[in-house]
């Protein structure tokens, strides 16, 4: 679970009401991508000869939005109510990752679909469903 938005999941997942999520790097700022979107280009990569040779990002270009929006959504989806503590950024992290996606996105004639929020709420429910269990986690 070492991304962003499961570990933000897993979090609120454990916290009661009122308890306040430490957040790292919380004014960096990224761009996400739905796992549907990124398998389509790559299926999409796979599928054409105007790729080959080419060096092709997957992902989102915009919104970019910081860790810390990331996280109040996150909350928000989860409907419980927590807060945020800045902790200091990790060591290592960029201030801002997101991918200029011009070239794959005229090489495939396609752009991300799922929205953020919409994206937050089906990797909600699917850990939701497969992944928290039973007050823990289970592997799956």
């Amino acid at each position: 679970m070492a991304h962003v938005i499961p570990e933000q999941l897993k979090k609120i997942w454990v916290a009661n009401t009122g308890d306040r999520l430490g957040v790292h790097s919380a004014d960096h700022r990224r761009s996400f991508c739905y796992i549907d979107d990124a398998v389509e280009m790559l299926k999409r990569i796979l599928e054409t000869n105007a790729c080959t040779g080419k060096t092709l990002n997957l992902g989102t270009q915009s919104p970019e939005v910081t860790i810390r929006e990331v996280v109040e959504m996150c909350i928000n989806v989860a409907g419980k109510s927590l807060g945020i503590r800045d902790l200091s950024p990790t060591l290592g992290s960029p201030e801002r990752r997101a991918p200029n996606m011009e070239l794959t996105k005229d090489l495939l004639g396609f752009e991300s679909k799922v929205e953020l929020r919409k994206g937050i709420e089906q990797t909600w429910t699917w850990y939701r469903e497969h992944v928290f269990k039973n007050d823990g986690l289970t592997a799956r």
